[in-house]
């Protein structure tokens, strides 16, 4: 039995295969495609998406893109996203503005990833922070990522602030992406961080010791000050803050004041800079051989007391050494912190900036003669009572009068405390 074309019959086959090839190669719902522009007319641009499929980019969708149809030609390529499925003979609806978005949002990706900074504009504000175009997408600064918003400040000091980044162009970077949502999260102090991080790395590679630089101060601590270069902090230790002795660096600097240092100390593995104030100062050691000399006497106040003996304050930012070999045992009791005490001048060292102490002559004598009047006591029973209890009454008085003074004169009512009570 011979088979028989059926003419019909294979034109229906040929059709319906061609159908279901077409419905496969329809363009889905929310592709990005790259066209080819072949017809603009006065309802939009006519794009080829292949296959003999043609689509449409409306006027309207051209203005949403902030574009003109003067910027296309005939023949041109251009990125469109599908909105509409055509139907028969319709053609499918295409965007310019939601394909440029649908790229930006992957550039956004590209940027989270990389962490490079890029410029917005500051479109409008709220109490929550500010709104930055970046990349045709509405990017959100929160207010706690804007350079100079600080928690705790005035909401009228907040919202001007605030007010006054309009329309300004900022530097910032991405720290959130969320394309379901349409969420864009962006920050200002991320970028200065980051800024600032490659700008101090150059200026650490630049700086050399003994450069004098102008700074601020941004924060006082126990151990020195803080000072802001512009693109790096130093640290100015509280023994560069001044030739003087110094018992707090708030004492000498304050937060905001402006200052010149000197750059003393570059540790460019661990990027930290060692600056001074006092390397600026006259210093006391060009002048100290005026007013001191060895042999000399003089009378200084005790500021420091240490394991190998005591620092003195001699005045004018010089400072001696009374060594514990200097001091007998018998005079232990007076080497207190704020004390005042008679010395003589041993060497003076000013290359070295060094002052070698003893106590003087006067002193030494007065507690030699203080323990001559100790030996000197009467030994009757009946004697030592009634010096005890006369000692007891002046005792009491004396130590209750010290404490008084104590309390009010600082380290002069405790050395009459301690001399009365010996």
């Amino acid at each position: 039995m011979s088979y028989t074309p059926n003419p019909q019959t294979e034109e229906n086959d040929f059709a319906a295969m061609l159908e279901s090839y077409i419905e496969v190669a329809q363009p889905e719902q929310g592709e990005l495609i790259k066209g080819s522009i072949v017809e603009i007319s006065s309802e939009g641009v006519l794009v080829d998406l292949g296959l003999k499929r043609e689509g449409l980019v409306p006027n309207s969708d051209i203005e949403r893109a902030d574009k003109t149809i003067d910027e296309y030609e005939v023949g041109s390529e251009i990125d469109v996203l599908v909105t509409v499925h055509g139907h028969g003979a319709k053609h499918p609806i295409l965007s310019v503005y939601q394909a440029l978005q649908h790229q930006s949002w992957k550039d956004a990706e590209v940027l989270l990833n990389s962490g490079d900074i890029v410029k917005g504009t500051v479109e409008s504000f709220n109490r929550g922070g500010i709104i930055v175009t970046y990349l045709e997408l509405p990017g959100f600064v929160p207010a706690s990522h804007v350079v100079g918003i600080s928690r705790g400040i005035a909401e009228a000091r907040r919202r001007e602030l605030l007010e006054g980044m309009v329309g300004k162009e900022i530097d910032v970077r991405v720290i959130e992406v969320d394309r379901q949502r349409h969420r864009l999260v962006l920050s200002q102090r991320a970028a200065q961080r980051s800024i600032r991080a490659d700008q101090k790395d150059q200026l650490i590679s630049e700086l050399y010791e003994g450069q004098v630089l102008d700074g601020t101060i941004i924060n006082v601590r126990d151990f020195g000050a803080f000072v802001d270069l512009g693109a790096a902090d130093g640290l100015v230790h509280v023994s560069e803050l001044a030739w003087q002795q110094v018992d707090h660096p708030k004492n000498i600097v304050q937060p905001g004041e402006e200052v010149k240092v000197m750059v003393i100390k570059i540790d460019r593995k661990r990027q930290r800079i060692g600056l001074s104030i006092k390397q600026l100062l006259p210093s006391p050691w060009d002048s100290v051989e005026e007013r001191l000399a060895p042999e000399q006497d003089i009378v200084g106040k005790i500021t420091r007391v240490l394991d190998f003996g005591a620092f003195i304050d001699l005045g004018e930012g010089i400072e001696g050494l009374l060594h514990n070999s200097q001091i007998p045992e018998d005079a232990e009791d007076i080497i207190v912190v704020g004390n005042d005490i008679n010395l003589k001048i041993v060497s003076l060292d000013v290359q070295r900036h060094r002052v070698s102490l003893t106590l003087s002559e006067s002193h030494a004598a007065q507690e030699s003669s203080m323990s001559d009047d100790e030996e000197t006591l009467p030994d009757t029973d009946t004697d030592i009572d009634s010096i005890s209890n006369n000692q007891e009454s002046v005792d009491s008085t004396d130590v209750i009068n010290g404490e008084t003074d104590s309390s009010t004169q600082g380290g002069d009512g405790h050395d009459e405390s301690n001399n009365q009570t010996k």
